[in-house]
């Protein structure tokens, strides 16, 4: 069961641009009582996908709260799909080596656990993430 006194909300969110191909990637991890610790955004020139976007934001998310020390995580992502993938025993070819890095990073953890949130609640994650699309560099800012 996940320490509630030390669990981080973990939001992410990736965007897709079909056209180039690039994908962005947003995170915030906050404290239970919504105060925001960390938060970031990525670029990769070259994404397969919406999905990989969105499970690549899921990693980062995942890796800077691990390397600031977090040990117990809610994963929170508007992603239903992925949500489904990662708490379901269904697979997607085109993601699965970054579904295994996530479980081999979710094993020094105390506790991590996923869940479906509605876009509205992850409105930040998602400015980060189509902001991201435009950047040159990555931006990571820790509050």
């Amino acid at each position: 069961m996940p320490n509630l006194s030390t669990t981080v909300q973990c939001f992410s969110d990736g965007a897709w641009d079909n056209v180039t191909g690039r994908g962005g990637m947003g995170w915030i991890i906050k404290k239970q009582d919504g105060a925001t610790l960390l938060q970031g955004s990525s670029q990769r020139r070259y994404v397969a996908s919406a999905m990989v976007a969105e499970t690549l934001a899921l990693k980062e998310a995942i890796s800077s709260a691990t390397n600031a020390g977090f040990t117990d995580l809610l994963c929170l992502s508007d992603c239903k799909s992925l949500t489904d993938l990662i708490t379901g025993n269904s697979s997607v070819t085109a993601i699965q080596g970054i579904l295994h890095d996530i479980g081999e990073m979710s094993r020094s953890l105390n506790s991590i656990s996923f869940s479906f949130i509605p876009r509205i609640k992850n409105e930040v994650a998602d400015r980060l993430a189509k902001a991201a699309l435009v950047v040159v560099s990555p931006i990571s800012v820790m509050l």
